[in-house]
């Protein structure tokens, strides 16, 4: 993906689509590391497929104790729990 397409697709990011709850500080030793974006092909194709695909509101019944596990997570465990999900889903796909 070239820096341009980047750049628009990050002026296309509103606020409110941002969760910041599990986004922790950055340090400066944080970003002294950092590179820029469109160095990090992984991260792109990751972007990509998340902006592709939309998600879908559903009711789920889980085990008491299994809930009560990721509500201990804080904020953004929903989001946690559809990203193990995702996983899941990709590696049966992989091997089926």
């Amino acid at each position: 993906m070239s820096k341009n397409k980047l750049i628009n697709i990050a002026k296309n990011i509103k606020d409110e689509d941002i969760n910041f709850d599990d986004i922790p500080e950055l340090t400066n030793e944080d970003i002294k590391k950092s590179i820029p974006l469109y160095e990090a092909p992984e991260i792109l194709e990751l972007l990509d497929s998340q902006k592709k695909e939309t998600k879908e509101k559903i009711t789920i019944r889980l085990k008491s104790s299994t809930l009560e596990t990721f509500r201990g997570l804080g904020k953004g465990y929903q989001t946690k729990i559809s990203d193990i999900l995702d996983n899941i889903a990709k590696n049966i796909k992989k091997h089926s």
